[in-house]
């Protein structure tokens, strides 16, 4: 008998996790396709995180990182709601860190790309973009860099090693639309600003 990838609860919707196998990582047992059950967990879950991702809530977003059709979307279209604060914010970086798939990539290029969105969601994308060129790479917020919401964004090595498993996975072409990508931020900036730091880092990051 399998088991399932998530546990969701009547009433409140809960997710409760279980340890990351390697085998969850590229077997039938993750995948939304192959498994019945996962699909319907992940429709829930993706269904509880759709008004924003906040403190409440975070660890489905969390979760959907394991759902390899419906995570990417769901978490992808959180990327055009300003988290409420900076809990919300880690938990939008945290299920986006490493989930490298063609749809998230497509949005977070937006994000970092247009500077008429909020500086923190440019900056997390930028930082989060980072984590698809080398996992051991991510963003974090941090009280030291300040914006208008009373934190900022960092860019460091991170604990992940792995890209989770995901139906549309990036390749090498997209590996240099985000070099190009960072490159460009770069040339638009005015001056050497925060997003300007974290793209130069970005442009210069090296694969695994």
């Amino acid at each position: 008998m399998k088991r399932s990838i998530l546990t969701i609860s009547t009433g409140a919707l809960l997710v409760f996790a279980r340890p990351l196998l390697a085998q969850d990582r590229v077997g039938a047992e993750r995948s939304e396709l192959r498994n019945p059950t996962n699909a319907e967990q992940c429709t829930l879950a993706a269904s509880a995180i759709r008004g924003g991702i906040t403190r409440g809530n975070g660890q489905v977003a969390l979760q959907l990182r394991r759902c390899d059709v419906t995570g990417p979307t769901a978490i992808a279209s959180q990327w055009d709601l300003l988290p409420s604060d900076q809990g919300a914010m880690d938990y939008l970086i945290s299920s986006s860190r490493g989930f490298a798939d063609k749809k998230l990539l497509g949005k977070l290029l937006q994000v970092a790309s247009d500077r008429s969105r909020p500086e923190i969601m440019r900056l997390a994308a930028i930082g989060t973009l980072a984590s698809f060129i080398n996992p051991n790479w991510g963003a974090f917020t941090s009280k030291e860099v300040s914006t208008p919401q009373g934190y900022g964004i960092r860019m460091s090595m991170a604990s992940a090693s792995f890209h989770e498993a995901t139906n549309s996975p990036i390749d090498s072409a997209d590996i240099e639309s985000i070099r190009a990508t960072a490159k460009a931020i770069m040339k638009a900036e005015p001056g050497e600003t925060d997003a300007f730091a974290l793209a130069h880092t970005l442009s210069s990051l090296k694969q695994p």
